[in-house]
Protein backbone atom coordinates (compact mmCIF):
# COMPACT_ATOMS: atom_id res chain seq x y z
CA UNK A 1 0.00 0.00 0.00
CA UNK A 2 1.00 3.22 -0.77
CA UNK A 3 -0.71 5.93 0.86
CA UNK A 4 -4.41 4.85 2.24
CA UNK A 5 -7.30 5.61 -0.23
CA UNK A 6 -10.55 4.62 1.94
CA UNK A 7 -14.24 4.62 1.65
CA UNK A 8 -16.40 5.29 4.98
CA UNK A 9 -19.50 3.91 6.18
CA UNK A 10 -20.81 5.33 9.44
CA UNK A 11 -24.98 4.88 9.19
CA UNK A 12 -27.58 3.96 12.31
CA UNK A 13 -31.28 3.24 12.10
CA UNK A 14 -31.46 5.00 16.09
CA UNK A 15 -32.50 7.96 16.68
CA UNK A 16 -28.50 8.46 18.11
CA UNK A 17 -25.67 7.02 16.34
CA UNK A 18 -22.57 5.88 18.97
CA UNK A 19 -20.33 4.42 15.71
CA UNK A 20 -17.57 7.05 14.31
CA UNK A 21 -14.80 6.16 11.83
CA UNK A 22 -11.85 8.54 10.41
CA UNK A 23 -9.54 7.53 8.24
CA UNK A 24 -6.54 9.67 6.31
CA UNK A 25 -3.79 8.77 4.40
CA UNK A 26 -1.83 7.41 7.45
CA UNK A 27 -4.06 6.64 10.06
CA UNK A 28 -7.93 5.08 10.30
CA UNK A 29 -9.74 3.69 13.23
CA UNK A 30 -13.24 2.88 13.88
CA UNK A 31 -15.23 3.53 17.50
CA UNK A 32 -18.24 1.37 18.52
CA UNK A 33 -19.66 3.16 21.79
CA UNK A 34 -21.80 1.83 24.53
CA UNK A 35 -23.44 4.05 26.91
CA UNK A 36 -23.95 3.00 30.61
CA UNK A 37 -26.69 1.74 32.48
CA UNK A 38 -27.94 4.82 33.85
CA UNK A 39 -31.82 6.81 33.87
CA UNK A 40 -30.27 9.62 32.92
CA UNK A 41 -27.18 11.05 30.74
CA UNK A 42 -24.41 12.65 32.44
CA UNK A 43 -23.30 14.89 29.47
CA UNK A 44 -24.17 17.91 27.29
CA UNK A 45 -24.37 14.94 24.02
CA UNK A 46 -27.48 12.92 22.92
CA UNK A 47 -26.42 10.15 24.57
CA UNK A 48 -22.85 9.62 26.71
CA UNK A 49 -21.92 6.68 24.20
CA UNK A 50 -21.46 9.61 21.81
CA UNK A 51 -20.12 12.32 23.93
CA UNK A 52 -17.27 9.42 24.41
CA UNK A 53 -16.75 8.26 21.12
CA UNK A 54 -16.60 12.08 19.51
CA UNK A 55 -13.84 12.78 22.40
CA UNK A 56 -11.53 9.88 21.48
CA UNK A 57 -12.16 10.85 17.62
CA UNK A 58 -10.76 14.69 18.34
CA UNK A 59 -7.92 12.81 20.61
CA UNK A 60 -6.68 10.15 18.03
CA UNK A 61 -6.95 13.13 15.13
CA UNK A 62 -4.41 15.18 17.86
CA UNK A 63 -2.57 12.60 18.90
CA UNK A 64 -2.24 9.82 16.53
CA UNK A 65 0.49 10.73 14.14
CA UNK A 66 3.03 11.09 16.91
CA UNK A 67 5.11 7.92 16.02
CA UNK A 68 7.70 8.40 18.76
CA UNK A 69 4.92 7.20 20.62
CA UNK A 70 3.61 3.32 20.39
CA UNK A 71 -0.66 2.95 19.71
CA UNK A 72 -0.81 1.41 23.26
CA UNK A 73 0.88 4.39 24.93
CA UNK A 74 -1.19 7.15 23.07
CA UNK A 75 -4.14 5.28 23.61
CA UNK A 76 -3.19 4.83 27.56
CA UNK A 77 -2.52 8.39 27.78
CA UNK A 78 -5.52 9.31 26.21
CA UNK A 79 -7.91 6.94 29.06
CA UNK A 80 -6.71 9.24 32.12
CA UNK A 81 -7.43 12.27 29.58
CA UNK A 82 -10.85 11.56 28.65
CA UNK A 83 -12.06 10.19 31.93
CA UNK A 84 -10.83 13.26 33.67
CA UNK A 85 -12.77 15.38 31.11
CA UNK A 86 -16.06 12.97 31.40
CA UNK A 87 -16.10 13.73 35.04
CA UNK A 88 -15.77 17.31 34.59
CA UNK A 89 -18.82 17.60 32.20
CA UNK A 90 -21.17 15.50 34.19
CA UNK A 91 -19.70 17.22 37.46
CA UNK A 92 -19.25 14.00 39.63
CA UNK A 93 -16.48 13.14 41.31
CA UNK A 94 -17.42 9.42 41.34
CA UNK A 95 -19.23 7.78 39.01
CA UNK A 96 -19.84 3.78 39.19
CA UNK A 97 -18.45 1.67 36.49
CA UNK A 98 -22.47 -0.16 34.86
CA UNK A 99 -22.84 4.02 34.33
CA UNK A 100 -20.00 4.71 32.58
CA UNK A 101 -19.98 4.89 28.59
CA UNK A 102 -17.17 2.52 26.71
CA UNK A 103 -16.25 2.10 23.33
CA UNK A 104 -14.68 -1.24 21.12
CA UNK A 105 -12.19 0.42 19.07
CA UNK A 106 -10.10 -0.59 16.26
CA UNK A 107 -7.02 1.37 15.02
CA UNK A 108 -4.49 1.08 11.73
CA UNK A 109 -1.28 3.80 11.86
CA UNK A 110 1.17 3.83 9.02
CA UNK A 111 4.47 3.74 10.10
CA UNK A 112 7.48 3.94 7.84
CA UNK A 113 7.17 0.92 5.98
CA UNK A 114 4.60 -0.88 8.38
CA UNK A 115 1.33 -0.67 9.15
CA UNK A 116 0.57 -1.01 12.99
CA UNK A 117 -3.09 -2.02 14.21
CA UNK A 118 -4.75 -2.21 18.05
CA UNK A 119 -7.55 -3.28 19.12
CA UNK A 120 -9.86 -3.59 21.98
CA UNK A 121 -13.18 -5.06 22.38
CA UNK A 122 -15.12 -6.46 19.08
CA UNK A 123 -14.69 -4.36 16.59
CA UNK A 124 -13.11 -6.60 13.52
CA UNK A 125 -10.23 -6.07 11.57
CA UNK A 126 -9.69 -7.70 8.45
CA UNK A 127 -6.55 -7.66 6.32
CA UNK A 128 -5.99 -8.90 2.84
CA UNK A 129 -2.32 -9.63 1.83
CA UNK A 130 -0.94 -9.91 -1.55
CA UNK A 131 -1.10 -13.15 -1.89
CA UNK A 132 -5.16 -12.56 -1.12
CA UNK A 133 -5.29 -14.59 2.13
CA UNK A 134 -7.99 -12.73 4.28
CA UNK A 135 -6.63 -12.38 8.21
CA UNK A 136 -9.37 -11.84 10.91
CA UNK A 137 -8.21 -10.22 13.86
CA UNK A 138 -11.10 -9.74 16.76
CA UNK A 139 -11.70 -10.57 20.35
CA UNK A 140 -14.34 -12.92 20.60
CA UNK A 141 -14.32 -12.94 24.59
CA UNK A 142 -18.09 -10.59 24.33
CA UNK A 143 -19.26 -13.62 22.42
CA UNK A 144 -20.41 -15.97 24.69
CA UNK A 145 -21.91 -13.62 27.33
CA UNK A 146 -24.02 -12.17 24.35
CA UNK A 147 -24.72 -15.47 23.24
CA UNK A 148 -26.40 -16.86 26.71
CA UNK A 149 -28.43 -13.27 26.54
CA UNK A 150 -29.61 -14.50 22.61
CA UNK A 151 -30.47 -18.29 23.85
CA UNK A 152 -32.57 -17.09 27.14
CA UNK A 153 -34.14 -13.76 25.21
CA UNK A 154 -35.48 -16.83 22.71
CA UNK A 155 -36.35 -19.26 25.44
CA UNK A 156 -38.49 -16.71 26.65
CA UNK A 157 -40.27 -15.37 23.94
CA UNK A 158 -41.16 -18.73 22.82
CA UNK A 159 -42.26 -20.42 26.07
CA UNK A 160 -44.36 -16.83 26.50
CA UNK A 161 -45.45 -16.38 23.15
CA UNK A 162 -44.63 -12.78 23.46
CA UNK A 163 -41.95 -10.38 20.58
CA UNK A 164 -38.55 -10.58 21.01
CA UNK A 165 -38.85 -6.49 22.44
CA UNK A 166 -40.93 -8.22 25.33
CA UNK A 167 -38.84 -10.71 25.66
CA UNK A 168 -35.93 -8.58 26.05
CA UNK A 169 -36.95 -6.60 28.21
CA UNK A 170 -37.86 -9.56 30.51
CA UNK A 171 -33.84 -10.70 29.81
CA UNK A 172 -32.45 -6.86 30.84
CA UNK A 173 -30.65 -8.75 34.23
CA UNK A 174 -28.75 -11.04 32.26
CA UNK A 175 -27.32 -7.48 30.24
CA UNK A 176 -26.89 -5.78 33.49
CA UNK A 177 -24.99 -9.11 34.97
CA UNK A 178 -23.12 -8.70 31.72
CA UNK A 179 -22.22 -5.13 31.75
CA UNK A 180 -20.65 -5.98 35.36
CA UNK A 181 -18.30 -8.44 33.50
CA UNK A 182 -16.35 -5.23 31.73
CA UNK A 183 -13.12 -5.01 32.44
CA UNK A 184 -12.59 -7.88 34.59
CA UNK A 185 -10.61 -10.90 34.49
CA UNK A 186 -13.85 -13.14 34.47
CA UNK A 187 -15.28 -11.11 31.80
CA UNK A 188 -13.72 -8.81 28.63
CA UNK A 189 -11.61 -5.95 27.94
CA UNK A 190 -13.23 -2.72 26.49
CA UNK A 191 -12.01 1.22 26.32
CA UNK A 192 -13.29 3.00 28.91
CA UNK A 193 -11.66 4.74 32.05
CA UNK A 194 -9.54 1.72 33.32
CA UNK A 195 -5.89 1.24 31.88
CA UNK A 196 -5.35 -2.38 32.92
CA UNK A 197 -7.80 -2.64 29.70
CA UNK A 198 -5.18 -1.41 27.82
CA UNK A 199 -2.93 -4.64 28.61
CA UNK A 200 -5.25 -6.98 27.49
CA UNK A 201 -5.22 -4.97 23.86
CA UNK A 202 -4.74 -7.19 20.56
CA UNK A 203 -1.62 -5.59 18.58
CA UNK A 204 0.69 -6.61 15.82
CA UNK A 205 2.15 -4.72 12.60
CA UNK A 206 2.52 -6.20 8.98
CA UNK A 207 4.71 -4.96 6.27
CA UNK A 208 3.10 -2.30 4.65
CA UNK A 209 4.07 -3.94 0.86
CA UNK A 210 2.29 -7.11 1.62
CA UNK A 211 -1.13 -5.40 2.18
CA UNK A 212 -3.49 -4.94 -0.24
CA UNK A 213 -6.78 -3.82 1.90
CA UNK A 214 -8.00 -3.45 5.36
CA UNK A 215 -11.40 -3.45 6.74
CA UNK A 216 -11.67 -1.68 9.93
CA UNK A 217 -16.00 -2.75 11.37
CA UNK A 218 -18.16 -2.46 14.04
CA UNK A 219 -20.19 -5.42 15.00
CA UNK A 220 -23.15 -3.85 13.37
CA UNK A 221 -20.92 -4.21 9.99
CA UNK A 222 -19.35 -7.52 10.35
CA UNK A 223 -22.65 -8.58 11.50
CA UNK A 224 -22.85 -10.01 7.68
CA UNK A 225 -19.80 -12.53 8.40
CA UNK A 226 -20.33 -13.14 11.93
CA UNK A 227 -24.27 -13.14 12.64
CA UNK A 228 -25.97 -13.35 9.30
CA UNK A 229 -22.96 -15.49 7.66
CA UNK A 230 -23.85 -14.02 4.13
CA UNK A 231 -20.21 -13.80 3.03
CA UNK A 232 -17.33 -15.33 4.66
CA UNK A 233 -14.13 -12.61 5.14
CA UNK A 234 -12.78 -13.14 2.22
CA UNK A 235 -16.30 -12.81 0.12
CA UNK A 236 -17.00 -9.63 2.30
CA UNK A 237 -13.69 -8.25 1.10
CA UNK A 238 -13.98 -8.93 -2.91
CA UNK A 239 -17.67 -7.87 -1.98
CA UNK A 240 -16.59 -4.97 -0.88
CA UNK A 241 -13.92 -3.95 -3.53
CA UNK A 242 -16.65 -5.26 -7.03
CA UNK A 243 -19.70 -3.23 -5.40
CA UNK A 244 -18.09 -0.61 -2.22
CA UNK A 245 -19.41 -0.10 1.29
CA UNK A 246 -22.40 1.76 0.58
CA UNK A 247 -23.99 -1.49 -1.26
CA UNK A 248 -22.47 -3.41 1.16
CA UNK A 249 -23.89 -1.69 3.90
CA UNK A 250 -27.83 -1.75 1.98
CA UNK A 251 -27.40 -5.27 1.79
CA UNK A 252 -27.12 -5.28 5.86
CA UNK A 253 -30.06 -3.64 6.12
CA UNK A 254 -32.46 -5.59 3.85
CA UNK A 255 -31.04 -8.88 5.48
CA UNK A 256 -31.77 -7.65 8.44
CA UNK A 257 -35.28 -5.95 7.58
CA UNK A 258 -36.03 -9.50 5.92
CA UNK A 259 -35.51 -11.00 9.69
CA UNK A 260 -37.36 -7.96 11.46
CA UNK A 261 -39.23 -10.62 14.04
CA UNK A 262 -35.50 -12.10 14.56
CA UNK A 263 -36.63 -15.95 13.74
CA UNK A 264 -33.50 -16.36 11.49
CA UNK A 265 -30.50 -14.69 12.63
CA UNK A 266 -30.60 -14.78 16.66
CA UNK A 267 -29.62 -11.37 18.02
CA UNK A 268 -30.55 -8.93 20.35
CA UNK A 269 -31.88 -6.07 18.04
CA UNK A 270 -32.51 -6.01 14.77
CA UNK A 271 -30.30 -4.03 13.56
CA UNK A 272 -27.26 -2.23 15.21
CA UNK A 273 -25.17 0.79 14.02
CA UNK A 274 -23.42 -0.10 11.08
CA UNK A 275 -19.81 0.99 10.53
CA UNK A 276 -16.74 0.72 8.24
CA UNK A 277 -13.67 2.06 6.85
CA UNK A 278 -12.72 0.63 4.13
CA UNK A 279 -8.51 1.02 2.88
CA UNK A 280 -7.89 0.03 -1.04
Amino acid sequence: MSKFQWEIINESIKKVNEDIAYADENMAWVLDGATGLTEKKLTSFESDARWFVNEWDKYLKYNLNDKCKTIRDIVLEGIGIIRDKFYKESGLEYIEEIKRPSASISIVRKNEDIIEYFMLGDCTLLIKDVNNNVTKIKDTSLEKFDNRAISEMLKVRDEKNISWVEARKIINPILIENRLLKNTQDGYWILEFNEEAVNHCIEGKFLDKEIKNLALMSDGFAAIVDTYKYFNEGQLIERLIEFGSEKTYKLIREVEEDDKDILKYPRLKKGDDCTIVFIK
